[in-house]
């Protein structure tokens, strides 16, 4: 009879041990989830790296999670200043981000960008227009990271 005490003494604590461990999933996914977007950006790797796509859809090539942006973008022009102002972020993800400009690009055009974060200070982005729309005042782009570094 001790025995089957024990065993179902030892069951009822693997229960409460994994509904432990289960509920701090959910408050980890929780916390993970509404990290603010600024500081998203010190999670992103120095180098975006290569990866196969994770979705099923043919047109859809989103390897990463969007995470809501308004952080401001300043555009190199052609003489390699930075004119502030001359882009807005509308959302980012670990390897791209899409944003709004009045600036003429072209797809396939290389970028180089700065733009601040609380976290990591001054950031430039060298990356590549995957996509446009344009529309009456300004044009939507989708690029796609190909370094991030640290200036200040």
């Amino acid at each position: 009879m001790a025995t089957g005490i024990s065993y179902v003494a030892f069951q009822i604590f693997l229960l409460g041990t994994s509904l432990a461990l289960l509920a701090g999933s959910v408050v980890g996914l929780y916390f993970r989830a509404h990290r603010l977007s600024d500081e998203a950006l010190s999670s992103f790797s120095r180098q975006a790296s290569e990866s196969k796509p994770i979705s099923s859809h043919a047109t859809e090539r989103r390897c990463s999670r969007r995470l809501p942006s308004h952080v401001t973008l300043e555009l190199q022009d052609g003489s390699g200043q930075f004119a502030e102002g001359n882009g807005q972020l509308l959302d980012i993800s670990l390897k791209g981000a899409c944003f709004k400009s009045s600036v003429l690009l072209r797809r396939g055009q290389r970028i180089v960008a700065r733009l601040h974060s609380s976290k990591e200070g001054l950031l430039q982005v060298t990356a590549r227009v995957v996509w446009l729309r344009q529309q009456t005042q300004d044009a939507l782009y989708g690029i796609e990271f190909r370094r991030i570094d640290t200036l200040l």
